[in-house]
């Protein structure tokens, strides 16, 4: 959560659209709690996954224009 606060910040702070990423970050990890305290298998490592490959996502985008 702070790595996710910080890139939001920064792509704030240097006008950067990271909306659409940012937004899956968030509804992945909403999703991955469910899923996590039910003990399904699998699935949640994979919406993990998909959360951290959103995240550096965003970081990409702030480092190519930063």
């Amino acid at each position: 959560m702070p790595v996710f606060l910080a890139l939001c910040l920064l792509s704030m702070q240097m006008d950067i659209d990271v909306l659409s990423a940012a937004t899956m970050w968030f509804a992945l990890r909403v999703v991955y709690l469910p899923l996590y305290k039910v003990g399904v298998a699998y699935l949640p490592s994979g919406v993990w996954i998909g959360s951290g490959v959103c995240m550096v996502s965003m970081a990409i985008q702030v480092a190519e224009t930063g």
